[in-house]
């Protein structure tokens, strides 16, 4: 093989070698970001799930606070019903489904219906929005019955459906 070959296939192969390092560089550097949005991606859903953690969290101590201080209300006959209801502030709980939970526990911790004759009524309203409603308008159980309440809330326009 004459000597010009050599040293074309001496070129070649040295190109070739600056060729696979360099793609191989490439290559490394497109793993790193790769992996670096992964991890990013790892640590949003990480801190995404700490959140809802967090939430759940505070959703079940307002649920279990609710509960807790009107078994007290009625423990200690001060209260009872709805009146302890309002008394110990369902409208502190994040949403309408927090109210129900709590009432529900209610419920089954009395082993009698809450709203009673009034059950019908408050299924079909937001009951968060409802004991907003109430304590706005400086209106108690005393002075006003479930049903006169909800039909001031429609008078005002502040009747807000029961969330699905």
């Amino acid at each position: 093989m004459p000597e010009s070959d050599n040293l074309v296939i001496g070129i070649a192969g040295v190109v070739l070698s600056g060729l696979t390092y360099f793609a191989g560089k490439a290559h490394a550097r497109r793993q790193q970001q790769d992996q670096r949005a992964h991890e990013t991606a790892q640590a949003e859903l990480a801190r995404q799930h700490d959140w809802a953690l967090e939430a759940a969290r505070v959703r079940e101590a307002g649920i279990a606070r609710v509960v807790d201080a009107w078994l007290d209300l009625v423990r200690r006959a001060q209260s009872g019903g709805v009146h302890a209801l309002f008394d110990v502030h369902p409208e502190q709980l994040p949403d309408d489904a927090a109210v129900r939970e709590a009432v529900r526990r209610i419920e089954q911790s009395s082993g009698r219906s809450l709203w009673g004759e009034f059950a019908s009524i408050v299924e079909s309203i937001d009951q968060r929005e409802f004991f907003l409603f109430m304590r706005r308008h400086g209106i108690t159980f005393y002075t006003a019955t479930v049903s006169t309440v909800v039909d001031r809330m429609k008078a005002v326009g502040s009747h807000p459906p029961r969330p699905a």
